[in-house]
């Protein structure tokens, strides 16, 4: 079981948003992978928030020894749950 460490919203909803990004599996109607600040743009709308320095704050995130390891953990499930899903 993961227990969310952070305690700010917009760096919960960045942390969300860098696994949305290592899953690729979410693309524009057009069919074009959607990049980082398209989902950012996209998560602002839904909850409601405005979020300046999404740059910063992913660098900042990804920076962290133990976010790196976290999404490397993240990657490694999202490619188990891809495989599964091929079979």
């Amino acid at each position: 079981m993961l227990y969310w460490q952070t305690k700010d919203v917009q760096t919960k909803v960045v942390e969300l948003l860098i696994a949305f990004e290592a899953l690729k599996e979410f693309y524009s109607p057009r069919g074009i992978l959607l990049e980082f600040h398209e989902l950012v743009a996209i998560a602002e709308q839904v909850l409601g928030i405005r979020i300046k320095n999404f740059r910063q704050l992913k660098k900042t995130v990804l920076d962290r020894g133990k976010s790196v390891v976290l999404l490397k953990q993240l990657e490694r499930l999202i490619e188990q749950v891809r495989d599964g899903m091929d079979k």
